[in-house]
């Protein structure tokens, strides 16, 4: 018998439990924990560090309360029990759904597994690390300020476990093995032009049309560039393209197409018409990318907004775009004004000057 396909296979969020990267501690009091947890995270400032903790009230832990540091992007506070079995999908999926605003988040492994780990061994936690047989073996830095660690414990660390003195050494870690996510283009090219009355991206102003002259010019500061296009829409071009599957919803359904394809990368999103954009213009945007945001983009003096269509957008903002079209809004200005992104005021704005009429066909001609 044949077999029917159910649901369509998507490309998933390359994601741990909590963030983009988790990395846990254990093996100390939780309130040694917080404190190393926080003197981490003052290390990083250019990355939003989210911590993951027990609910202490809702169990006897007089050592520790939970305390809110403004040096948290975002703190946590989850009830044990539920959250620590990984095999069920109903709750891993809720840790998934916290928030995804962190780029980093430290979770107290004495009451939460990580994917990494940090033993931070107190002689009193010796009872409490002899259990955690998953976080020894995931564990990847080790902190002994005792110098008592025992024997059998120490064997069932990793090979690799590297053993370090103090929260710097935890720091250097995460910005090692934090990356930045990689950059693609995507050139937005489908677009009816009805107000033009002929297909803008085909218009010849730099010796070739201009769907052309924006993919070469974006390939230069991105892995990969892509050209956004209606499935109806006919021109012949050997660039890699990406079909609307998102219909009807101009910019806004380019974009998350190919968040749909791609959902782990950044996207340098540029419109095919706005043809006064150049390489310095690009380079500027990138030299001011915060990948902790969620986009870095200009600001258009024209409208006093941020300007959505040469803009990096994060991989965080797949998730926002989502939300937002769930409310029954499709602009892509709307969401960069409600989210905390990296507006950058440029002295050369005006080259997002945006071709839309004949009129405006004839004055790019003249500026040319």
């Amino acid at each position: 018998m044949k077999k029917h396909k159910k649901h369509a296979k998507l490309e998933r969020p390359q994601v741990d439990d909590f963030s983009a990267f988790d990395i846990g501690i254990y093996g100390a009091p939780c309130g040694a924990i917080a404190d190393l947890a926080i003197e981490v995270a003052g290390l990083l400032p250019s990355l939003r560090i989210g911590y993951i903790d027990a609910d202490h009230a809702a169990f006897d832990n007089p050592g520790y309360s939970n305390r809110r540091n403004p040096v948290f992007a975002l703190e946590v506070s989850l009830q044990e029990g539920f959250y620590s079995r990984h095999h069920s999908i109903n709750e891993s999926h809720q840790r998934k759904t916290i928030d995804r605003s962190i780029d980093v988040a430290i979770i107290n492994s004495n009451h939460f597994e990580a994917k990494r780990t940090v033993l931070f061994y107190h002689p009193t936690k010796e009872k409490s690390v002899r259990k955690r047989t998953a976080q020894l073996a995931s564990t990847v830095l080790v902190i002994d300020e005792s110098g008592s660690l025992p024997d059998d414990i120490r064997s069932q660390l990793p090979s690799d476990a590297k053993f370090i003195q103090n929260a710097q050494e935890i720091a250097a870690y995460i910005s090692e093995q934090h990356r930045s996510p990689a950059l693609f283009g995507l050139v937005l090219a489908g677009g009816k032009s009805q107000r033009m009355g002929q297909d803008k991206t085909l218009l010849n102003l730099h010796g070739k049309p201009q769907f052309a002259h924006m993919t070469d010019l974006i390939s230069a500061s991105a892995e990969s560039v892509f050209l956004s296009k209606r499935s109806d829409q006919q021109f012949e071009t050997s660039y890699p393209t990406i079909e609307d599957s998102f219909l009807d919803l101009g910019p806004y359904g380019a974009m998350l197409s190919a968040f749909r394809k791609h959902p782990n990368q950044a996207w340098l999103v540029v419109a095919a018409d706005l043809p006064m954009v150049d390489q310095a213009f690009i380079q500027e945007l990138i030299e001011h990318r915060d990948p902790s945001r969620l986009a870095t983009a200009f600001l258009n003096p024209a409208t006093g907004f941020p300007d959505p269509l040469c803009t990096i957008w994060e991989p965080r903002a797949y998730e926002q775009l989502l939300y937002w079209l769930s409310q029954g809004y499709s602009c892509p200005r709307k969401v960069l004004i409600n989210n905390d992104i990296q507006l950058v005021e440029s002295a050369r704005a005006d080259k997002l000057f945006n071709l839309n009429t004949p009129e405006d066909l004839e004055e790019v001609k003249g500026l040319l």
